[in-house]
């Protein structure tokens, strides 16, 4: 879950991203190779998307069960069910 909530969702986010370079133990680009960079943006784009939704949905909303999340066929549709609780292409 979204570790900070400020109500400004970018400063959540880049917050929370700030917070996982420890708890993950990231390494500056300058000490690891592309292969590392490459996987490191992966993990944490992923991340970032999830942070967003998050704050997005706000905290007067319930979050949306992992169970719901995981149906989502995309990482977009998985990004609106946080978000939204449906992948309705609408929104």
């Amino acid at each position: 879950p979204l570790p900070v909530h400020t109500g400004d969702i970018r400063v959540d986010v880049q917050s929370a991203l700030a917070q996982l370079a420890p708890i993950w133990g990231l390494r500056p680009l300058l000490d690891i190779d592309a292969a590392q960079a490459r996987t490191d943006l992966a993990r944490s784009a992923v991340t970032a998307l999830s942070y967003v939704a998050q704050a997005a949905r706000g905290q007067q909303s319930p979050m949306v069960p992992q169970s719901e999340i995981d149906k989502g066929r995309s990482i977009v549709e998985r990004f609106m069910i946080r978000w939204r609780g449906e992948p309705d292409p609408r929104h």
